[in-house]
């Protein structure tokens, strides 16, 4: 035999050719795992148009109406991750399968079948400008670059000892700020990648292309793993799971990825010792050049993760990823190196490529993790030389360290006959389907290599990742109808039907797993069957019920269920059989329906409130509803009961109502005699799937009830504060004049609110009463005449009293003080009001000529004062309280020869510096080219304070008499101008007064003054005096006066005639008007 020293010699010159394949000797390996399920299918005609050709939807409610109305099982497309899929049956139950295995991913952003083809790189490196998401979509994350569609930041690289590394850069040049996890800061898209795996995968593609890249990439949701290779790396060939690199004569290494799709498995082969001496030469070259650790043929791969997951070993024989919560995210089994010591017809090579074979000799080797910077450091995998330098071992030899992302699901393989690890995770292929079970002894064929005996297991853990999913916590509280676990048979067996035991076992540990290690705790179920190539069922899959084992693991919160596979008789190889790897866990379940939700009462309307709070109705027979549901999706009935709380006792309940699809509302009315007044009620639901039911809904919704209507309200005036005091049927106040009334809720206790309203049957208006049960409403009459206040009482059920009816009259508006100005001559002219004391005019300078009515004809001898608009005037003392409502009419004569720059005044009241209101006319209007009539009042006595003008939109005529009236609405703070055209005796007009009205925010002040016809007075003098005649002026303090009445007054009215019932009609208006 040739020394490792004389192969060293031969192969000193690194290669970095590709040779042909050898047969291995030095494996290394890593994984990662995850995986999808179809749903059934069903072509049956839609009954009551639901679709029944859907095999799948979004959610679990969506699916139970289907599974229903079609008889068919319906996938729940919200429940599905690559190992779990969810259905709704027909019976209401859900079926769920875990599968070991997984067969579809939507790592490319539809779910699609595994294909864990690996396929060359998207674009070349020297070619690739923009590096590509981890997780790319449309063709598979190693897809051509046309398909994909997230793009990551340009990088740049650079060099830690001789090794290139990626670093992000952003566009502007600088590196970006350390966001943790997230994008690899490396071209994955100049990368190897795989077609359809479970977590994207890259690899390196090997020459200059793949300088400074790592061997291989894996990403799980958020988090990724790099894994460099010591050795520099030649161009691979690929073949189909498999990346092959030509090291050197003899010395390979196989990168598989794993049949799950999980990860991948890196296998350095040696083929003779010299290839050991060559990989021991070029990894101390490798040390002295990069610094790295260890000695000999320890084997240092260096690793980087993302930000906040860190790497640590386990127990000397693996190492581990985990994140800042302690998840394991990334794992390695025990690192096995073995030889080739099976029969040589037992090689299939692929399978040799990743684990040994019965018969191959096999240790487990020391596994050290050296820490480097956050998230970096290096695994060093230590071969036995003892068993390299053996005479006894058959080359090639083989060495293992996996690393592989952490998924849901593991299998194993542990066995007697000299082996201290499992098999983990082993592939089957086309020419080694599935793995031994029971003792194979060289005795019965010479195909077992060695006497050993085999079990098998399998675990499927709950994970709540992201990408993972959980399962176990759907059962938790259910009631587990049927659990079976189930498998499909390898090549190998015996015809002989014999027995299978199915066991609950020990989990699998990420450490040291081995036949002693692994313990069969609690027997579950077995068949009795043949199996093998040449038997008559070799083709039907396999099944165990495992419920037991299932329904303890979901009623003691078990992190996983672990299911294993032994011969009954473990003595004879007659019960030696093979399985492949894909097992599954098929689980049909029935959990209780959901709590209802939205439970309410909805006739009457009322949100769920207890204690004081509580509502009071006024109805014996409430109406409630509530949304009931399943998380199976099937249908669901509810229940709603009134109780009395204290003591506890049912008052009413429904019944089960008619069922309906889940997540429909529900509602159900008390029926007569079941409730009382003046007790204390509670409500609730509860759902039941026919099966279970679940628990009342927890919240004290109560109410009670009150059927008696409250006495009706008493209504008295307010006598204080008040302009007016309207007593019931008499006549008081006046348009404008504000009154009050007091409602009391009298002999009833409960009221909580008066209903009212103002001359309309129906009550539109509330009040609350306070304490004492009374509450003041406020009214100001628009108009004169009866008004009929009607109030009625509330109580807090709703009941309401009848109504009580009070009846009181608003007094027309009747004139304060009237100049008639009829005297004819002298310097008095007369109040008419009758008021006392009388406010009698002083004349001065002014003429009397004849009125209007004497022009018109209407009354001889009606009489005028003319004003010269220089110094003449009539006045008296202070007539108008100008800080409150008040109303000044007049006739006015504008002469037609008058010239001013100033405005004229025909009526005012002076203030100490200015008049507070003024009445006549504008040079300046904005609604036509000539002057206009106008109403002014200032904000304040003083001269610089604001005026607010309200100007007519009819022009001011001249040598005609107007009728003009000044009305100050306190109430609604405006100011009205009424202008009414009578025309002449040969044109007579038709006489309907025009009213312009404008805001007054301003608070209104009382002048003191005195009441002057003829002038104005601005800035403490007199000023715009009046040019012409006035006629028949009125005052109303404290009021307004109605529409009707100022149209009869501009007809000519005289203040005697609303003495009489004809204040009722106005006989100026024109029919139809």
């Amino acid at each position: 035999m040739e020394t490792r020293a004389e192969a060293s010699a031969a192969s000193k010159a690194r290669i970095t050719a590709r040779r042909g394949r050898f047969v291995p000797i030095l494996l290394i390996s890593s994984l990662i795992g995850a995986s999808v399920v179809a749903g059934i299918q069903s072509s049956q005609t839609p009954p009551g148009g639901v679709d029944c050709s859907l095999a799948e939807v979004e959610t679990s409610d969506e699916a139970g109406s289907i599974a229903a109305a079609c008889d068919v099982e319906v996938e729940v497309l919200s429940e599905r991750t690559p190992w779990v899929t969810v259905f709704a049956r027909p019976d209401g139950q859900t079926r769920m399968t875990v599968d070991a295995v997984p067969e579809h991913t939507n790592v490319n952003g539809v779910w699609e079948p595994i294909d864990v083809s690996v396929i060359p790189a998207a674009v070349p490196a020297n070619v690739a400008e923009d590096a590509t998401s981890v997780s790319g979509h449309g063709g598979g994350v190693g897809a051509p670059a046309t398909t994909r569609t997230d793009v990551f930041p340009i990088v740049e690289e650079r060099t830690v000892g001789d090794t290139v590394v990626d670093d992000e850069v952003t566009d502007d040049g600088e590196d970006p700020e350390d966001e943790g996890g997230g994008a690899i800061d490396i071209d994955t898209e100049s990368m190897l990648g795989v077609a359809a795996p479970v977590f994207p995968l890259w690899f390196n593609p090997g020459g200059d292309a793949g300088e400074g890249l790592p061997l291989g990439v894996v990403e799980r949701d958020d988090a990724w793993v790099k894994l460099w290779f010591p050795l520099p790396l030649p161009e691979p060939t690929l073949d189909d799971r498999f990346v092959t690199y030509e090291l050197a004569a003899g010395a390979r290494l196989i990168v598989a990825v794993m049949v799950d799709g999980s990860g991948f498995r890196p296998v350095v082969e040696l083929d003779t010792p010299e290839a050991a001496d060559w990989l021991e030469d070029e990894l101390s070259l490798a040390r002295e050049e990069r610094g790295l650790p260890g000695s000999g043929l320890q084997m240092p791969f260096e690793v980087e993760a993302s930000d906040g997951v860190s790497m640590q070993g386990v127990e000397d024989t693996g190492f581990e990823f985990v994140n800042e919560s302690g998840e394991i995210l990334f794992s390695s089994p025990p690192s096995l190196m073995w030889d080739s010591s099976a029969d040589a017809a037992e090689d299939s090579g692929e399978v040799r490529a990743e684990f040994p074979l019965p018969g191959d000799r096999s240790l487990v080797m020391p596994v050290d993790v050296v820490a480097g910077d956050e998230g970096e450091g290096t695994v060093l995998v230590s071969p036995n030389e003892e068993m390299l330098s053996d005479a006894d071992t058959v080359w090639p030899v083989r060495i293992d360290p996996t690393l592989g992302g952490r998924t849901p699901t593991a299998w194993v393989a542990v066995r007697t006959g000299g082996y201290t690890s499992a098999i983990y995770k082993w592939a089957d292929t086309s020419s080694r389907v599935g793995e031994s079970m029971g003792h194979c002894s060289l005795s019965w064929t010479s195909a077992c290599v060695t006497t050993f005996t085999s079990r098998l297991v399998w675990e499927f853990r709950d994970s709540g990742s992201n990408s993972v999913g959980s399962w176990l916590d759907k059962l938790s509280g259910s009631d587990i109808t049927s659990a079976t676990f189930s498998a499909d048979p390898g090549q190998r067996g015996n015809c002989t039907s014999t027995r299978t035991d199915a066991y609950q076992t020990d989990g699998i540990s990420s450490s040291q797993q081995s036949w002693s290690s692994m313990g069969f705790l609690k027997y579950a179920s077995n068949i009795t069957a043949p199996q093998g190539d040449a038997c008559s069922d070799s083709g039907v899959r396999r099944e165990w019920d495992v419920k037991s084992v299932v329904v303890d693991g979901s009623n003691q919160n078990w992190p996983s269920v672990t299911i294993g596979l032994k011969a009954n008789n473990e003595s004879s190889s007659s019960g030696y059989k093979t399985y492949k790897n894909d097992a599954r866990l098929d689980i049909v379940f029935n959990r209780a329906p959901n709590v209802p939700t939205s439970v309410k009462m909805t006739s009457p309307a009322q949100s769920c409130v207890s204690g004081s709070s509580r509502p009071v109705l006024a109805t014996t027979t409430p109406t409630f509803s509530a949304v009931a549901s399943d998380p199976d999706g099937g249908n669901v009935r509810v229940r709603f009961q009134v109780y009395i709380p204290s003591p506890e006792s049912e008052a009413w309940n429904s019944g089960d109502l008619a069922a309906k699809a889940s997540g429909s509302t529900f509602s159900a009315k008390v029926a007569s005699g079941k409730l009382v007044a003046g007790k204390v009620y509670r409500y609730r639901a509860y759902t039941t799937d026919g099966a279970r039911r679940s628990s009342w809904s927890s919240a004290f919704c109560e109410f009670t009830v009150d059927v008696t209507k409250p006495a009706s309200p008493t209504v008295t005036p307010v006598r204080t504060g008040v302009a007016a005091i309207y007593d019931s049927d008499v006549e008081r106040g006046g348009v404008g004049v504000a009154g009050k009334f007091t409602i009391s809720r009298g002999n009833s206790s409960d009221v909580t609110q008066f209903k009212y309203s103002f001359n309309n049957t129906s009550l539109t208006s509330t009040a609350t009463p306070n304490t004492s049960g009374t509450a003041q409403i406020a009214f100001t009459p628009t108009t004169a005449g009866p008004v009929t206040l009607r109030v009625s009482s509330r109580d807090k059920a709703g009941n309401e009293s009848p109504p009580t009816t009070y009846v009181f009259d608003v007094a027309a508006a009747k004139e304060d003080a009237i100049w008639m100005l009829d005297e004819g001559e002298g310097d008095v002219a007369a109040d008419a009001s009758g008021t006392t004391p009388a406010r009698d005019l002083e004349v001065s300078g002014a003429g009397w000529l004849a009125g209007p009515h004497d022009l018109f004809g209407s009354r001889p001898g009606d009489g005028s004062l003319s004003f010269d608009g220089t110094d003449d005037v009539a006045s008296t003392g202070p007539v108008v309280d100008t800080s409150e409502s008040f109303v000044v009419s007049a006739f006015v004569w504008l002469n037609a020869e008058a010239t001013s720059a100033d405005d004229f005044t025909a009526v005012s009241q002076d203030g100490i510096v200015t008049s507070a209101f003024q009445l006549g006319y504008s040079q300046s209007c904005p609604d036509t080219t000539a002057g206009c009539w106008s109403f002014r009042m200032r904000d304040a006595d003083a001269g610089t304070a604001p005026l607010t003008f309200v100007k007519s939109t009819v022009p001011g005529v001249r040598d005609e008499w107007v009728h003009l009236v000044a009305e100050h609405d306190a109430a609604t703070k405006t100011m009205s101008i009424w202008v009414c055209e009578i025309g002449t005796p040969e044109s007579p007009a038709t006489g309907n007064p025009v009213q312009t009205t404008v805001p007054r925010a301003a608070a209104p002040w009382d002048s003191t003054g005195a009441f002057v016809l003829g002038r104005g007075y601005s800035n403490s003098a007199v000023s715009s005096w009046w040019p012409g005649k006035i006629d028949n002026v009125r005052v109303f303090k404290g009021e307004v006066v109605a529409e009707s009445k100022i149209r009869r007054m501009c007809q000519g009215a005289e203040a005697t005639d609303f003495d009489s019932d004809l204040d009722a009609l106005d006989p100026t208006i024109i029919e139809g008007e």
